[in-house]
């Protein structure tokens, strides 16, 4: 009508920077009067409506906002929020309270028009839906927010699933923010209305345990977050919280009425994942039983999905036009994964899920490692010890040429050595050390005439390299030729900044902190630049603690450190020898930056370096070939003495002392 189409130009003009100090004290003052006008319609009946064509206030108002938060430039959301906000204020001034004010009609119908924007086609009017929705749960009590949450939360949901896939500028993401605060909203135990709320809370945990199976991504994954987040809220475990409800689903449970291959590809993936999802819940609430024939034909068509290759697969007439298969062979392995209490199938899902660690397709080799992990998490390893070795024997055959190793078969290799590290002795290590060898100086020879090395002769060495840290027979005796071999290739690729083997050589070395120390400190060891390098990089690093925590136990590493201190605080000092101090106080300040109470339980230490501040010669020494190295020593030992103040603040003689590091130039 004329009148919502003026009432929604006012909303425009508001929105407008140059007109809004104009025209927004209008629309607030109409806003206002169209409020006092409901409010008194509903006080006073009929009497109070408007003379003039009988003008349903309530319905312009309301329609005028409706389009405001549906409009695609986002800013009149801003005054759509305002406008409601000066309704909400006008209606509590009026009836007294927010619980009087809420059972207002005006807010029942403002509710129901803005839910509608959710279901329009356009991704801005849904947005704009969800954003209302977000307002109401905000600012309405939590009894009205009750009365509505059902509707809310079908609303939302229906806009993750019509978006999906679809052009949505994050108002799927929008959404679920709004579904996890309306869940906040309703389950957070309130003592006054307990019974109420149980009962809302009891139809939304129904709600979503229906779309536990739905066909849809998106709207599946999210559901099962929901139930935990739930679960969390209320302090109960996800079985608990479903169990009332397992009617809902338990046709799907597995599947009764129809087979999987008669159902859409989207809808099998739906099924295997709910079906995974509710038989892995702990405690147990669904599982399978052989002895019934539903549950029997079930499994028997898991089993074929997960052992039928993509040409069999093909045939099916409800595959045939697919473009993957990965999806569902996931689906399918997962769910074959959470069956390991069937004992009868449990050395036949085995083999079904070893086999797809031998996959060609690097996807489906990943999954086949989780589903394995997964499926191990719930028997012991030692029951499949003999079935792995004669498994893995014709992988381990192919080790004695590293031509015939591809990154596929390293990462396949290194799979089966996470998930039993135990069926590995110390002969593999060695035959991995001379295929690191070989392999690190094919990638070096191809990057000779090229800016770097092909990236898949450095992933199959990182593939490798990542097994000596998951395997017991990798002992401490690998850990000296090891760190010489990837140094060594490092340095003839120029990898050192930026080298992909790091990662893995550090998880090795970390476990076994006593021996790196003892290596690193050696003698010739301690002289090598790519040494110590490596060695003040594993100690910055985040998951370095072991290291770390036994540096700061056994201070013996070092016990010679204070007579080198007080032999190179005078001049002259060779370079290498330079190179070494300055190497040893990047160390010590790394520990103190992490815990700087440990100098302070330091002492004699502390006395060291305390004594080589206040030395002048420390301060004055030149070396032309190392000047850089001198001035970062300064500051090095200067931070380590700033922290060990920050955390003794009365100790003034050391915060004066400090200030020498002004007196040099």
């Amino acid at each position: 009508t004329q009148s919502t189409w003026a009432l929604t130009s006012a909303f425009l003009c508001a929105a407008i920077k140059d007109l809004r100090p104009c025209a927004l004290p209008f629309l607030a003052n109409i806003v206002r009067h169209f409020t006092m006008l409901s409010v008194a319609n509903y006080v006073f009946g009929s009497t109070a409506k408007s003379s003039i064509q009988n003008i349903n206030h309530d319905d312009i108002l309301l329609e005028s906002i409706s389009i405001c938060m549906g409009h695609e430039e986002k800013e009149l959301c801003k005054i759509g929020e305002l406008i409601m906000n000066i309704i909400v204020d006008t209606v509590v001034d009026l009836v007294g309270s927010k619980d009087r004010a809420c059972r207002l009609p005006l807010f029942d119908s403002l509710a129901e028009k803005l839910v509608l924007c959710c279901y329009e086609r356009s991704w801005f009017v849904k947005q704009g839906g969800c954003l209302s929705v977000r307002f109401l749960i905000d600012n309405m009590t939590l009894v009205w927010v009750l009365g509505h949450a059902l509707g809310f939360l079908r609303s939302l949901f229906f806009v993750i699933l019509d978006l999906s896939g679809e052009v949505s500028n994050g108002t799927i993401d929008v959404s679920k923010d709004v579904i996890n605060k309306l869940l906040m909203r309703c389950a957070t135990p309130c003592d006054i209305m307990s019974s109420q709320q149980n009962n809302v809370l009891a139809s939304i945990i129904k709600e979503l345990v229906s779309e536990v199976t739905n066909s849809n991504n998106i709207v599946r994954h999210f559901t099962m977050e929901c139930l935990n987040t739930i679960a969390n809220l209320k302090s109960v475990s996800v079985s608990e919280l479903i169990s009332p409800h397992k009617e809902v689903i338990g046709d799907m449970i597995p599947p009764r009425k129809h087979k999987l291959r008669n159902q859409p590809l989207n809808a099998q993936i739906g099924l295997l994942e709910g079906n995974t999802y509710c038989t892995s819940l702990e405690p147990s609430l669904f599982s399978y039983d052989l002895s019934i024939t539903e549950h029997q034909a079930y499994l028997t068509e898991l089993c074929g999905i997960c052992e039928c290759d993509d040409i069999q697969i093909s045939k099916l007439p409800c595959y045939k036009d697919i473009k993957s298969t990965i999806p569902l062979r996931a689906a399918a392995l997962k769910c074959l994964a959470s069956c390991h209490y069937l004992t009868p199938l449990r050395d036949k899902i085995f083999r079904i899920l070893f086999k797809t660690l031998d996959s060609t397709d690097d996807k489906l080799q990943i999954v086949g490692f989780e589903t394995m992990k997964q499926f191990l998490s719930g028997c012991s390893n030692a029951d499949f010890r003999n079935e792995v070795h004669n498994i893995s024997r014709p992988l381990l055959t192919t080790l004695g040429d590293h031509k015939h190793i591809n990154y596929n078969v390293a990462t396949r290799l290194s799979g089966v050595t996470k998930l039993f590290p135990h069926s590995f002795n110390e002969r593999l290590c060695d035959q991995l050390i001379d295929l690191l060898k070989k392999w690190l100086n094919d990638a070096s020879i191809s990057g000779t005439g090229n800016d770097k090395p092909i990236s898949s002769e450095l992933e199959i060495c990182t593939a490798i390299l990542n097994i000596f840290r998951e395997i017991p027979a990798a002992s401490s005796k690998l850990l000296e030729p090891l760190v010489t071999i990837i140094l060594k290739g490092e340095r003839d690729m120029c990898l050192e900044t930026s080298s992909p083997f790091r990662a893995p050589l550090i998880g090795y070395l970390l476990r076994y902190p006593a021996e790196t120390v003892e290596v690193f400190f050696g003698e010739t060891m301690s002289y090598e630049e790519q040494w110590r390098n490596l060695f003040v990089h594993m100690v910055k690093h985040k998951d370095a603690q072991p290291l770390r925590l036994y540096m700061e136990s056994s201070p013996h590493w070092f016990k010679d450190i204070g007579v080198m201190f007080n032999s190179h605080g005078m001049s002259p000092i060779s370079i290498q020898q330079l190179e070494v101090e300055y190497f040893i106080l990047q160390v010590i300040t790394s520990l103190t930056k992490n815990r700087p109470t440990w100098l302070l339980e330091q002492v004699p230490l502390y006395y060291q370096l305390h004594q080589l501040w206040m030395n002048d010669n420390f301060h004055n020494r030149q070396s032309p070939d190392a000047l850089h190295i001198h001035w970062r020593e300064i500051g090095l030992v200067c931070k380590c003495l700033f922290l060990v103040y920050k955390i003794n603040h009365n100790d003034f003689n050391l915060l004066f002392e400090l200030l020498r590091v002004f007196t040099y130039r």
